[in-house]
């Protein structure tokens, strides 16, 4: 595990691309593809979301990108989809439905969960997949958890970008070869696909999955016992991440994704004004010890958000006036701007 103290949350860049390559090697997981070409997309409709001056969430999507300052080395990412589900590219999900039945004759009574197709032209906004480098999990400084923080309070920073709820999809549960269970009982039946092959093509399309899937309820209780235990659990690298996600005021809802079963956590926006916004001012920067631990942000405060950079370090509002106090090294890795505010969270 590595020993680094200084780290830097930044929204990517072109010139990061061979970096965040490089971090994919050691991952290829579906968050952050081996792909350079895809990486390389995924930087482009970040940059076109920061330097747009319309508020609209359609079609943006905004990337950060963590960086061991000591080392000069990218160590993960975090991903916002500011509007997941449009007319041209819909969310798909499935419903979680309870059926009861009974029998008078029989005087037999069943109750069954059922799953159902569900899609959406108008999402919500969605906090996307993290990526940490496996050196830098279990870190003192909670890195992880900071990476998370900090797309929740890109959000609250500039809620007018976004939707007015925040959906986050967790992980549930996966074989041991990185495939699904769940997506072995259903989606490879109907579509002949593996679960990392409709993986990948879904980041282009979802069509397949609402013209193949089932249109009625699937019925659960005749799936294999492995694909029900998936369907809306946490997985064991993904507990930590509910955590948050609790705290920050989403609640698991009755739904799941379709292809692996993962849980879907929902919310407010206005919730995470009121959670994460509690500290905004100006920066002060001080020499004294301060109190709080947690991220520290700054971003433009209208028009395009150009840039968002993130602090992981100490701070401490100021009884006497609406700043807030940093350290000189907090406002070197953000290379702070005194004129424009600033917003702290609390990591604990």
């Amino acid at each position: 595990m590595t020993t680094s103290k200084r780290f830097r949350i930044r929204n990517v860049s072109p010139a990061d691309v061979d970096a965040l390559f490089t971090l994919s090697h050691h991952l290829d997981s579906i968050n952050l593809p081996h792909d350079r070409a895809h990486i390389a997309d995924m930087v482009q409709a970040s940059e076109r979301a920061f330097a747009n001056a319309s508020n609209t969430p359609e079609g943006q999507q905004y990337m950060l990108i963590m960086e061991d300052i000591d080392t000069d080395k990218a160590i993960g990412t975090g991903l916002i989809i500011a509007q997941h589900g449009t007319l041209d590219d819909p969310h798909t999900y499935f419903d979680v439905l309870p059926e009861e039945h009974y029998s008078v004759s029989t005087k037999h009574y069943t109750s069954h969960t059922t799953l159902r197709l569900g899609v959406n032209f108008n999402g919500p906004t969605e906090m996307g997949g993290l990526v940490l480098h496996p050196d830098y999990r279990g870190h003192a400084l909670r890195l992880g958890k900071c990476l998370s923080l900090s797309r929740f309070l890109l959000v609250a920073m500039r809620p007018e970008r976004f939707r007015d709820r925040v959906l986050a999809e967790v992980m549930p549960p996966l074989k041991d070869d990185g495939g699904s269970h769940l997506w072995d009982a259903i989606g490879a039946k109907v579509t002949g696909m593996s679960y990392q092959a409709a993986d990948i093509l879904s980041r282009q399309n979802t069509e397949f999955i609402r013209s193949l899937f089932p249109r009625g309820n699937i019925y659960a209780s005749f799936l294999p016992t492995t694909a029900q235990e998936v369907i809306g659990a946490v997985g064991p690298h993904a507990a930590g991440a509910a955590r948050i996600l609790k705290k920050m005021g989403l609640r698991k809802m009755p739904r799941v994704d379709p292809f692996d079963g993962g849980p879907h956590f929902e919310g407010e926006t206005r919730q995470l004004l009121s959670t994460t916004m509690r500290c905004m001012g100006l920066p002060q920067i001080s020499s004294a010890d301060l109190s709080d631990h947690g991220i520290i942000a700054q971003t433009s405060p209208k028009g395009a958000p150009r840039f968002f950079r993130c602090a992981i370090g100490g701070f401490e509002p100021s009884p006497n006036d609406d700043t807030i106090l940093i350290s000189e090294q907090t406002h070197q890795i953000l290379r702070t701007d005194t004129t424009l505010p600033i917003s702290a969270l609390s990591v604990v």
